[in-house]
């Protein structure tokens, strides 16, 4: 048996089967899973863009709103959720959005409509890997189509060391997710197309999405806070997110304590600029990104002086023994075992916002083994190679900020 990483597993349909499987082998059942909320961007959430002055109306076919995507052993009602992201994105675009019962084809429109923006399909690919669709029309104030668009992203998956129940307890966090990422693109997006920037042009507006923060810079606080954010190469959701919270608890509770902002806060605080498709992709981006001045008023203002980008993740192959799946094992289950090695290995890169200056960087490695044993299900036992790392990356990110000073 050659050795295989838990990605490669994941990629190759174990995770499925092991939903499928936690819930056939105690179930029977098919569960639900809302969208979770509190990951989409909230009615309070402010969007950093500037917004056009002009007036918008949104409509979504009644079969898009209560549209439920399922498999044998869950089911996660999204359409709702897509269209409130959608209309909380229109709301931040747009001066006024109306709400519109009819399709805009055909059908007599409100007086003082620029444009109408329709939702006419949402989309689950349920093939490896997962992924969500969004097709969006935009018509004129008259309601003749002006242009039409796929808007897509992958499906974020979560890590096989969980236990079943909490992996399916993320089917609507990875739905949020993945809406989230879909609403930032529409946002950020948007006047690309060349349909999009005519139609804006004969409304009379420029065709462009920038930066825009219209609050006040507040005065440098006492600890300037540290933004943590993943990978600059990906953005995934999925990315070293166990170390980053345990780095900082461990910057909290140091001597002297340094106060994090988590990775998904900041996201939503510089929404919709830093979800995976819209990120800045390299160190270098990311510096021009923080340079405009309403992302660096941003920063000032929730007083955000560091950011601590994290790279790499856990490593895990099991090159040895082997698992039988299939309907001859517990009604659908496996049985067998197999073992191999763990190996944590992480590295932060600390930039300092305010002050520029060269970047500073940690790093931190730890090995372990990992043991598979299945009897109806495969279910993993690993040490604490993640915590172990953080400890000592921790310490090395300390010992660099004390090291800049106030």
């Amino acid at each position: 048996m050659h050795p295989v990483s838990i990605r490669t597993l994941l990629n190759s349909g174990l995770r499925m089967l092991v939903l499928g499987l936690a819930l056939v082998a105690t179930t029977g059942c098919t569960f639900t899973y809302p969208v979770k909320q509190e990951v989409l961007p909230q009615p309070t959430t402010v969007a950093l863009i500037q917004p056009w002055p002009l007036s918008v109306g949104l409509y979504i076919p009644p079969a898009v709103k209560s549209r439920v995507f399922a498999q044998q052993a869950w089911r996660v009602p999204a359409g709702e959720s897509a269209a409130s992201s959608l209309h909380w994105a229109l709301e931040r675009m747009f001066d006024r959005v109306v709400v519109l019962e009819a399709a805009p084809a055909g059908t007599p429109l409100p007086e003082g409509l620029n444009g109408i923006i329709e939702l006419s399909d949402l989309a689950y690919d349920y093939v490896i890997p997962e992924a969500l669709r969004y097709e969006v029309e935009l018509y004129s104030g008259t309601g003749e189509r002006v242009d039409g668009w796929s808007i897509t992203t992958s499906l974020p998956l979560w890590d096989i060391e969980q236990s079943p129940s909490t992996l399916m307890m993320n089917r609507g966090t990875e739905m949020a997710y993945a809406m989230r990422d879909v609403t930032a693109q529409f946002m950020v997006h948007f006047a690309d197309r060349l349909m999009v920037q005519a139609w804006l042009a004969d409304a009379g507006v420029a065709a462009a999405v920038r930066p825009a923060f219209s609050g006040d810079a507040a005065a440098s606080p006492a600890v300037p806070k540290i933004l943590l954010v993943p990978n600059l190469g990906t953005w995934l959701y999925t990315d070293a997110t166990r170390a980053m919270d345990c780095v900082g608890r461990r910057l909290a509770q140091a001597q002297p304590p340094f106060q994090v902002i988590p990775a998904d806060q900041v996201r939503l605080e510089f929404f919709p600029w830093l979800e995976p498709s819209t990120a800045p992709k390299s160190l270098e981006d990311l510096q021009r990104w923080a340079a405009d001045p309403a992302i660096r008023n941003k920063m000032r203002a929730i007083g955000a002086r560091y950011l601590l980008e994290f790279h790499g993740g856990t490593k895990t192959e099991i090159p040895k023994g082997g698992i039988l799946c299939g309907a001859g094992f517990g009604a659908g289950g496996c049985f067998g075992f197999a073992w191999g090695s763990r190996e944590s290995a992480f590295s932060a890169t600390l930039l300092d916002m305010w002050e520029g200056g060269k970047p500073l960087d940690a790093s931190a490695t730890r090995h372990s083994g990992v043991y598979l044993p299945a009897f109806v299900l495969p279910i993993p036992l690993m040490a604490g190679t993640e915590s172990n790392a953080c400890e000592e990356l921790s310490q090395g990110i300390h010992d660099r900020l004390t090291q800049i000073g106030p």
